[in-house]
């Protein structure tokens, strides 16, 4: 009888570690993406970060002076914000669309114009937006700071010229699929601008948000608000993107691997931090600022995650740089 029953527990020992190896994998992939229970409270919490920051960086006299000195150089960036949203106008005004004003151009081209603005400043302005984030991440953790600072920077990349023409490119494929659809077979410009949304939205913001935006197309007069829905769209599907780019100075220090557990781990908070922004950022003008401004956030959303991340010791954690100069273990998610 013994017998029996110990050949019946080394069989079902023996048949489990396929199941066992399944779950490990299940551990292992920790993606907070909008399909994981976490990612909307970590979206809230980068929301509240990137209100702290904003406040830190308007109250705190070393960062003001920083940002002071960037002021010549985003004068700079508004030439270039002014000639998209001229381009914009004429393109406009080609379309046979008479009722458009310069003014309403500027407005709708802001993020686009931020992100060349962003993208061709010199590298005597992007020296010092890693100073301005390094000096934030010091003075919310200097043992943290300190340690990413002396860690040596890779070089930029065509990648990141790249990916900013993608975020363009995705976002007006968002503003203009559905205007185009409308011209070509009007009796399904609503269901297609529907689809549009919640194919563009869902990645970012998950199913439920999606379906959300997407069904307001159906609510009647939505159509009259056209603008600022598309607005609001493209800001969510930035989001993720911007957030990423706003972590740039942590970023291109760490090792590739480090970099993809980061984004992937710790998504819900990179998108809440970003959409904060992409509304900053629809502002003409001051949007250039805005950026800058976001960089002193997204160091104080750096360092609660590697704090946060020191935490854990499940399958698949990976040590974060300035992980082990923090001396907050003790704060758990």
């Amino acid at each position: 009888k013994n017998c029996g029953s110990i050949g019946k527990e080394l069989r079902r020992m023996g048949s489990s570690p396929k199941k066992s190896d399944k779950k490990d994998d299940v551990i292992e992939i920790t993606k907070k993406t909008p399909s994981h229970g976490a990612f909307y409270p970590q979206f809230v919490k980068g929301i509240r970060e990137a209100f702290e920051g904003t406040m830190s960086a308007l109250m705190d006299e070393d960062i003001r002076r920083i940002i002071k000195n960037l002021i010549p150089e985003i004068l700079k960036g508004i030439g270039a914000m002014m000639a998209v949203a001229v381009v914009w106008f004429l393109i406009q005004k080609a379309m046979d669309n008479n009722n458009v004003t310069f003014l309403t151009c500027l407005i709708n081209s802001s993020k686009y114009g931020t992100l060349l603005a962003t993208t061709v400043m010199t590298s005597g302005v992007t020296s010092k937006n890693d100073d301005l984030f390094l000096l934030a991440l010091k003075k919310e953790d200097e043992e943290i700071g300190k340690s990413v600072e002396a860690m040596p920077k890779h070089k930029k990349t065509k990648e990141d010229y790249l990916n900013k023409i993608k975020r363009a490119l995705k976002m007006s494929c968002l503003r203009y699929a559905g205007k185009l659809v409308a011209k070509v077979a009007p009796d399904v410009a609503t269901i297609a601008s529907a689809v549009v949304r919640f194919v563009g939205i869902r990645p970012v913001l998950g199913t439920p948000f999606a379906a959300s935006v997407a069904a307001l197309e159906a609510i009647p007069g939505v159509q009259n608000f056209e603008e600022p829905l598309i607005a609001f769209c493209e800001a969510s599907i930035d989001s993720l993107d911007l957030g990423k780019d706003l972590l740039k100075p942590y970023f291109k220090r760490l090792s590739k691997d480090q970099k993809k557990y980061f984004e992937k781990r710790y998504q819900g908070y990179l998108t809440g931090l970003g959409i904060v922004f992409e509304f900053g950022m629809s502002i003409p003008i001051v949007s250039l600022l805005v950026f800058v401004i976001a960089e002193v956030a997204a160091a104080r959303l750096t360092v609660e995650i590697i704090r946060r991340n020191k935490t854990k010791s499940a399958e698949g954690h990976m040590e974060l740089l300035g992980e082990a100069a923090s001396g907050e273990s003790d704060k758990t998610k």
